[in-house]
């Protein structure tokens, strides 16, 4: 037996609600949306809602979809509750056209119904005949044709053909004929009452054209989240002594007391027999032929309703669930799960501009940021006043300052050199004393020099460098090449004066280290530190960034909600967000390491492949984290705005910028709340020092960007 028999039987309602209540808070309010709401709708009937805004129409049927869970009541489709595996509800059997439009403006109108489409599994060749007899219907452009180009009336004509395009059991639009002239209303209210009389579907529909309502088979009034009343609308008329649905709701609203019967009370009263005959003259049995009605379906695990009566044993649940589970079901899933990823990836596509701008500014700011920050300054200019006429030892310590850094300027007298340094002439000046060469050899001898001699011995030899220390990066670095011109001039001065150049050697050497720099001028590290950094900083915030932008877009178009109503869960669309964001790095990484491997000359002294592994890992830790921020509740900007300063806080805490010794206790602990210090620390290790797999800080970087990775995932997917 079909699994959709008890849902075909006649006598069962189409839709059934006792007592929902449901609230909501907003701005730190709380707002009763639903308030002991009873609702009875027979099968094969077009319902319209009246309220005015705000009264828990939208509400309601969010909650029939599935999207929203009242927090008391219960809710019955045919019978079961919505989710139930056999209903197909959310699913198949359901068409939904939200208030908002919820479609996709970079879509064409072929490419948006064709989603929908293979979310019901609708066959191509139906869905374009189905399609095509609709644009003609409606009178819409060619399907060829942007949803972003069209104007509000087209637009939401589209997403009528959406909700429609697969024959549903029960379709839900809200506010469907706002913004559309008069003859297509007339149409779109035509293909409404032709799909009840073929099809015996049961229409729920809302509407602020009041007189539209006339032409409904029932009508109910909603007011503070309650049915006040349910007739059809000639006995509303009737009752009232009146000749138009707004006066019946004005009158309606004023009274404090319900005019009716209670609608709890009544719903066993409303019957198929105010339903118009004409409508069931042609009334088909049930059709086996549609493949969209005899398919089963899997419902959302995050909004599916429960029943306390029904279930009343945990362990009758398990079983339940598990005998459901069928070959057929898991197809569907993956069905589901094909319809979200072809229009995520299809989307992602349609940015493809904006992918390739990604790949060329991620090698432009790598490029950007090796080229200026942490690069050693050059042919910075530093005075020489040299009182050592003719130089001799002077001679030696000048011709040893590294001139590609460091740019000499002699100075006569040491009034000038003082001037030119505090007019920012000049970043310091070097003044080597008038006997130099000849007391600088003393200080090696084992005597002390004569009593009159002291003074002089002391200052003589002595070479003296005054700079401004406000540039303190400047100056330390014009302190380090003068301490090793020196450092490497001692032993020549020595050889020169016939003494034992080993006298000169000071007392702390350098012995061969670890890592030699790659460029001895390249004193503070740019290459080997400041370039992997920028490389996996900026790839990973890059791809942060975007992922938040694509997922924050389908909430923002309301796409969600519709994919929800389809029976899509956020396992789907996670899934799908995840793979298509996962082709960023492999977009981003030509024109990046092309540039940073021939252009600045970046050191990968280990396995490149393995350098490309951390690459990819580093990126996709950002997406799981991206997707939590895109989950929030909050307004696009403010959310990018809490990107951004997401970043801003790893970028400070977490030895980018400054050793992590430098930082506060405190905050040391912030690195483990990103997934880039240990990446970036192990593919330091790889390109710099050529380490391999076998490495504990590799292995250590792997193990913690899992772990991270693992955490958010799990997470987003509790959270979503």
């Amino acid at each position: 037996m079909d699994s959709y028999t008890t849902a075909d039987n006649t006598d069962v309602a189409a839709v059934v609600a006792d007592k929902l209540f449901l609230t909501y808070a907003k701005k730190e309010r709380l707002f009763l949306a639903l308030n002991s709401l009873t609702i009875h709708i027979p099968q094969g009937c077009v319902y319209c809602l009246i309220g005015p805004s705000g009264c828990g129409k939208t509400t309601f049927l969010r909650c029939l979809t599935g999207f929203l869970r009242p927090a008391t009541g219960t809710i019955r489709l045919f019978g079961k509750q919505p989710g139930d595996v056999s209903l197909g509800i959310p699913g198949v059997r359901l068409g939904y056209m939200p208030q908002e439009i919820s479609l996709d403006n970079d879509f064409t109108i072929r490419e948006a119904v064709h989603y929908y489409a293979r979310l019901y599994r609708v066959p191509k060749d139906r869905a374009e005949e189905n399609l095509s007899d609709l644009i003609r219907n409606l009178g819409l452009p060619p399907a060829t044709r942007l949803i972003g180009s069209l104007s509000g009336g087209q637009k939401r004509r589209v997403s009528f053909v959406c909700s429609l395009i697969h024959q549903p059991r029960l379709v839900i639009l809200d506010e469907p004929t706002v913004g559309c002239d008069p003859i297509v209303r007339e149409n779109m209210w035509k293909i409404i009452f032709k799909m009840v009389k073929e099809k015996r579907t049961t229409v729920i529909i809302t509407t602020h054209y009041v007189e539209e309502a006339r032409r409904t088979d029932l009508i109910g009034f909603m007011r503070k989240g309650q049915v006040i009343a349910q007739e059809s609308p000639e006995t509303i008329l009737k009752h009232y002594r009146v000749t138009s649905l707004e006066e019946t709701f004005a009158i309606l609203c004023r009274e404090k007391v319900h005019p009716f019967k209670p609608v709890v009370n009544m719903a066993k009263e409303v019957s198929l027999s105010m339903i118009s005959d004409y409508r069931y003259q042609h009334r088909p049995s049930t059709s086996s032929d549609n493949s969209c009605e005899s398919d089963q379906h899997w419902p959302s695990s995050m909004r599916n309703s429960s029943d306390n009566n029904n279930d009343k044993h945990s362990s009758s649940k398990i079983r339940q669930f598990f005998s459901s589970i069928s070959r057929k079901q898991l197809e569907i899933q993956f069905y589901l799960f094909c319809a979200v990823f072809s229009r995520v990836f299809l989307r992602f596509c349609k940015l493809r501009w904006y992918i390739i701008g990604a790949s060329g500014m991620i090698a432009y700011l790598v490029f950007l940021y090796a080229s200026i920050y942490g690069v050693t300054p050059k042919h910075m200019k530093i005075g020489v006043f040299n009182e050592e006429n003719p130089p001799h030892l002077t001679q030696i310590v000048i011709d040893l300052i590294n001139r590609d850094i460091i740019k000499l300027v002699p100075y006569t007298d040491m009034e000038s050199a003082y001037k030119a340094a505090e007019a920012k002439q000049i970043h310091g000046f070097i003044h080597f004393p008038k006997r130099f060469s000849y007391y600088a050899p003393l200080k090696y001898y084992f005597r002390e020099p004569p009593e009159t001699e002291k003074l002089d011995y002391i200052r003589g030899s002595r070479v003296h460098f005054v700079g401004d220390a406000y540039e303190k990066i400047g100056y330390q670095i014009v302190e380090l090449c003068l301490t090793r011109a020196i450092r490497t001039a001692g032993p020549l001065m020595m050889a020169n004066a016939s003494m034992n150049p080993a006298l000169a050697v000071w007392p702390i050497t350098e012995a061969e280290p670890i890592y030699d720099l790659v460029d001895p001028n390249d004193a503070t590290g740019s290459k080997t530190f400041f370039m992997p950094v920028a490389i996996f900083y900026i790839g990973h915030v890059t791809c942060f960034l975007l992922s938040i932008y694509s997922l924050i877009r389908d909430r923002k178009d309301s796409v969600l909600e519709r994919t929800y109503a389809a029976g899509a869960g956020p396992t789907h669309i996670l899934l799908s967000h995840f793979i298509t964001n996962s082709m960023i790095p492999l977009l981003t990484c030509g024109p990046l390491w092309y540039t940073a491997l021939y252009h600045l000359e970046a050191p990968c002294r280990g396995s490149f492949a393995l350098v490309l592994t951390f690459y990819f890992i580093n990126i996709l830790s950002a997406i799981p984290v991206s997707f939590l921020f895109a989950i929030l509740k909050f307004d696009q900007m403010f959310t990018f705005m809490l990107a951004v300063a997401y970043c801003m806080v790893g970028l400070a805490t977490c030895g980018i910028l400054w050793p992590i010794e430098g930082l506060p206790y405190f905050m040391r602990t912030f690195k483990y709340f990103f997934p880039y210090p240990e990446v970036i620390r192990g593919a330091i290790r790889i390109m710099v020092k050529g380490c391999t797999l076998s490495d504990t800080i590799v292995q250590n970087s792997l193990i913690h960007v899992f772990g991270f990775y693992t955490c958010t995932t799990i997470l987003t997917r509790i959270v979503f």
